[in-house]
């Protein structure tokens, strides 16, 4: 007894707050475990189990007549129907006592394989083209006819309509557990105390060992995968008569794996796999067993093979697919049968030790739709159990996104369902509202006025541009004008100030850019004139071109060239080139018709009294800076 544990399990799809799971232990019984009291807890969480409250449990057994260890077991959803019945679990049981359990099914496959079974009509006409004689006697659905348990791989039991020996309360966990593992009473075996012999509904498998089990069709046909190859399917739509199962060649070895896709319209879809190495995932449909629909093949790790399969829940086609330590998820529905990559994902560390075992998909009510948690931002995620026994929840897709924009350069960034893009306060971004930034430059300045303010026509007019924001400037002078008349001013200084600087900022650009393209354009001059403009463009004007400093040569060439002579008003030396004339001519500080005073009125005319001071002592009248000063005290004042 003591060495007698679980080797496969399978949970009741029920909404009762009792939850049923059937088990298959190594003696070969079914053991049915009914849970109540059952909570919820954290899988990460760090708790004794002597602090929890434990759920208890009650295990019913169901033995056969001969001990052999169970490999698979699977519970019966509810099927369409009627007569149907949702308390029916098969368990599949290793090997097979009869002496010819080596035979091969090769008459069986031989006769079933090219069938089409039908999804619909009656039973009656099912049966008129199903039979076929299984050498070594024959088989019903319903039982046997000269043979025992020990003839048949798959055992179906009635576990609502049978009794059964039940081994008592106790905990799911602990001292007090009866789910024949370790611990607690011991599982029955046969001849043993008060466990009755009992025989089960269906005996499928004659003279096989099957290695995995599960229902298809909503319950109506049961696809059992043998240890020699073969899948078989078994209709119990028809039964009562001595119909053979369809039975096909699946793979090269033991068929350790059967999932059916519960997205498929028709229900009638499954997938196989074996754990070869090179072994490929198949893809059936259970109306035509001629032929699979379609394979996968995946690289191999570590010399291992495929480990486990899951269906997406919610994305109808995709089926994950564990391969060593990684998950790789295929769409199965692309035209030409062929399955595309979706993605890939990887389990621990690279650790060649470690295998997945179990996959399973999130149900779709249990998504979570919060970000509080981990990994709130995938809600489509899979449990997986390793070969070390370590349990993960892992996101379905781990891919994160990043795109920049080719308009104004942000960053957009996805993880899972949310997608976060750039700030719109710094750099290009700005453009995305009216609101000036402090920190912005003039070119994302100008781009988002460009952008925002419709009513006024943008253009790369550098004149225009200038006759437009001079207008701009004038309308917010105007309603300052309104709100000093309203008492308001105080309300409104900081904004005032803040717009006035921005267009004071675009206005200087925009005028440079115009006097760069005047005077490439229309201006040339001779070397020696005030006019003298050497530069074809703006990618020419900077001071450091202008200047011929960009290399060391040109610097001292241009030097050498200067002319030195003293200012009589200013005391000291003033030096003269072309080059550096054309400097001062692209920073505007070059009389106006050989005039100060209409370079002054000019700076002046748009509120820039300092700048004109400064000019008139640049050109040597120290008394036009002094009547600059006072004009400008004066324009103040009236403020």
């Amino acid at each position: 007894p003591g060495s007698v544990n679980s080797t496969c399990l399978d949970f009741a799809k029920s909404s009762s707050p009792t939850i049923r799971c059937a088990t298959g232990l190594t003696s070969g019984a079914l053991a049915i475990h009914s849970i109540s009291n059952l909570q919820a807890y954290s899988i990460n969480s760090n708790i004794d189990e002597s602090d929890l409250d434990l759920p208890t449990s009650t295990v019913s057994h169901y033995a056969p007549r001969q001990q052999r260890p169970s490999s698979s077991v699977a519970w019966r959803p509810s099927a369409s129907g009627g007569n149907s019945k949702s308390g029916l679990v098969a368990i599949g049981l290793v090997g097979s006592g009869s002496p010819s359990s080596n035979t091969s099914n090769a008459s069986i496959s031989k006769a079933a394989s090219a069938r089409v079974l039908p999804v619909g009509g009656s039973a009656s006409s099912l049966a008129s083209r199903s039979s076929v004689n299984l050498g070594g006697g024959s088989t019903a659905l319903g039982g046997s006819v000269g043979a025992g348990d020990r003839d048949f791989g798959c055992l179906v039991w009635d576990i609502e309509a049978q009794s059964s020996s039940v081994s008592g309360a106790g905990t799911v966990r602990g001292k007090n557990a009866a789910a024949g593992g370790r611990g607690g009473s011991p599982p029955p075996s046969v001849g043993k105390g008060s466990v009755p012999i009992k025989s089960p509904v269906y005996r499928f498998a004659h003279n096989s060992g099957v290695e995995s089990l599960s229902w298809i069709m909503q319950g109506q046909l049961l696809a059992v995968g043998c240890q020699k190859r073969n899948v078989q399917l078994y209709d119990l739509r028809m039964s009562g008569t001595n119909a053979a199962p369809i039975s096909v060649f699946a793979h090269t070895d033991a068929v350790s794996g059967i999932v059916p896709d519960d997205c498929c319209p028709t229900k009638t879809v499954f997938a196989t796999f074996g754990r070869n190495a090179g072994e490929p995932v198949k893809i059936w449909d259970a109306r035509m067993m001629d032929s699979t629909l379609g394979e996968i093949r995946v690289p191999t790790q570590h010399g291992g093979g495929i480990s486990a399969l899951a269906w997406s829940n919610e994305r109808p086609g995709e089926l994950a697919i564990a391969v060593g330590d990684s998950i790789r998820t295929f769409y199965t529905r692309a035209p030409g049968s062929r399955a595309l990559p979706v993605n890939v994902s990887y389990v621990g560390n690279g650790d060649e030790a470690l295998t997945l075992q179990c996959l399973a998909f999130q149900p779709p009510s249990e998504r979570s739709t919060t970000t509080n948690e981990q990994l709130g931002y995938y809600p489509h995620r899979i449990l997986t159990v390793s070969s070390q026994g370590e349990v993960s929840i892992i996101p379905e897709s781990q891919v994160a996104p990043i795109a920049v924009s080719k308009r104004d350069g942000r960053i957009a960034h996805g993880l899972g369902n949310t997608v976060w893009v750039g700030v719109t306060t710094e750099g290009p971004s700005a453009m995305e509202c009216e609101t000036a930034f402090a920190n912005e430059d003039v070119s994302s300045r100008m781009m988002r006025r460009a952008i925002c303010l419709h009513d006024v026509r943008y253009s790369t007019d550098a004149r225009n541009n200038v006759t437009k924001l001079e207008e701009e400037k004038e309308q917010l002078f105007a309603q300052r004008r309104v709100q000093l008349s309203q008492g308001r001013s105080q309300i409104s200084d900081d904004n005032f100030s803040e717009t006035l600087r921005n267009l004071e900022q675009l206005l200087h650009s925009w005028r440079w850019i115009a006097l760069i393209e005047y005077l490439s354009y229309e201006q040339k001059g001779e070397e020696n004139s005030e006019e003298f403009w050497p530069a074809k463009g703006l990618i020419d004007a900077g001071v450091m071109k202008l200047l011929r400093m960009t290399s060391r040569e040109a610097a001292d060439n241009g030097s050498s060239s200067d002319n030195k002579s003293k200012s009589v008003t200013l005391f000291c030396d003033v030096y003269d080139s072309p080059p550096r004339k054309a400097a001062i001519n692209a920073c505007g500080w070059v009389k106006k018709y050989g005039v100060l005073r209409n370079l002054l009125d000019q700076c002046e005319s748009s509120g820039e009294f300092e700048r004109s001071a400064a000019l008139a002592v640049w050109h040597g009248d120290l008394g036009e800076c002094v009547a600059a000063l006072q004009r400008g005290a004066e324009d103040v004042k009236a403020l």
